[in-house]
């Protein structure tokens, strides 16, 4: 069986999305591997009310992944924390990891306004 490696972010749990994925492959002869990365798990109330997001334990987070050197597919919602993180921040944080990575990269995102 062959594995493909799947990193995906998004605010939104996309797990029964990913099971489905995963269970379709499977017939076809395709162990998918994935980690799915919530960018609100990052971010914290201060004591002023105001919300903090803390993009170095997202980054921290994004190389732990065991399978980062083996990663196949990056795909990120383009909306994810307002005012502080959209995807093209993540495609960056993908390539300070992994300069040299050539793979697949996708954006998708249902509220694209700008």
């Amino acid at each position: 069986m062959v594995q493909k490696h799947l990193i995906l972010v998004d605010e939104q749990s996309q797990k029964d999305r990913l099971k489905r994925i995963s269970e379709s492959l499977k017939n076809d002869g395709i162990e998918l591997i994935y980690e799915e990365i919530n960018p609100n798990d990052y971010s914290s109330r201060l004591e002023s009310g105001d919300l903090y997001f803390d993009k170095d334990a997202l980054m921290s987070k994004l190389q732990s992944i065991s399978f980062l050197s083996h990663l196949d597919i990056f795909a990120t919602d383009y909306n994810l924390v307002e005012n502080e993180l959209k995807g093209e921040d993540l495609i960056r944080m993908l390539y300070e990891l992994l300069p040299h990575y050539r793979n697949r990269v996708i954006v998708y995102s249902a509220q694209i306004e700008d």
